[in-house]
């Protein structure tokens, strides 16, 4: 290999890392700029194109990720990743934000899907919005809960209505909150037609004594982390199971709640640490 062959390889390396920190940092914009200049070095980088068109999703810029995703398809005709992301961009492909991008950004914060036994959920919402909506879901999107009576509504930063906690879950969240409780919502996928959130306490009241938000579940698909260095998870495996207030879970409460065995279908990611690049994906 020459020197000359070998600098470009690096350079181009050196990009793609950077589109992958600006990605996990929520600076879509740059992650552009980044992207075509991997495309002008190499035209048919199948990769490239599915980053931009993931970086283009995150602006609403649907027309443009429409494009981004059907030209990685139209170079690699087999590539599920950008034949995925087609079908589920299909109903917004006609719109193009031109607002205040920064105002869209969202910083996806490390560690927000990491399981704590007792302090984590992980579920499907009920009674979801329509795909006009969930579509424009991606995995790390914050969401708010909002409770109307018996029941646990969850909705976007703009306000919008996304969907419902399920019941039994629900009664147990309102019990909680009015103790003092508060927790937070992160979308962990969305398929246009279902989404999937990861339920978290974020603060947990004197009142509750020893007692645990949730019960243990059962292991359930989780998106895979979107940074080579999985920004988003931790590696050790199995590291918050066996925590000790575990036990003092409530046999009852247990049987309440059905294991979610779940699926990685829509999950976002882009790399898995060690993986290929050729099996890079982003929505």
């Amino acid at each position: 290999m020459s020197a000359g062959t070998e600098t470009r390889g690096r350079a181009k390396r050196q990009l793609e890392e950077m589109a992958r920190v600006l990605a996990g940092d929520g600076r879509w914009t740059e992650a552009i700029e980044i992207n075509q200049q991997l495309i002008e070095r190499s035209p048919k980088d199948v990769n490239a194109f599915n980053r931009l068109g993931k970086a283009y999703f995150e602006l609403h810029r649907y027309c443009s990720a429409y494009e981004a995703y059907g030209t990685a398809a139209a170079i690699d005709p087999a590539n599920v990743i950008a034949q995925r992301n087609l079908s589920r961009i299909e109903p917004l492909k006609a719109i193009e934000e031109d607002g205040d991008v920064q105002a869209m950004q969202q910083v996806i914060r490390p560690g927000i899907f990491i399981e704590e036994v007792g302090k984590t959920y992980v579920d499907d919402l009920v009674n979801v919005t329509g795909q006009e909506v969930l579509t424009e879901l991606s995995s790390g999107n914050q969401l708010t809960i909002r409770v109307e009576g018996d029941d646990v509504m969850v909705i976007d930063q703009t306000g919008r209505y996304i969907g419902q906690v399920e019941p039994r879950l629900a009664k147990r969240l309102v019990e909680l909150i009015e103790i003092g409780n508060l927790y937070e919502v992160y979308v962990t996928s969305s398929s246009g037609q279902s989404v999937r959130v990861i339920i978290r306490e974020a603060y947990k009241s004197p009142a509750m004594g020893n007692r645990l938000s949730f019960p243990r579940q059962g292991k359930v698909a989780i998106p895979r982390a979107y940074l080579r260095d999985t920004r988003l998870f931790r590696d050790e495996p199995d590291m918050l199971l066996g925590d000790e207030e575990d036990e003092e879970l409530d046999a009852d409460d247990a049987e309440d709640y059905e294991t979610t065995d779940g699926d990685e279908e829509d999950a976002d990611y882009v790399e898995e640490s060690g993986a290929p690049a050729d099996e890079e994906e982003t929505i």
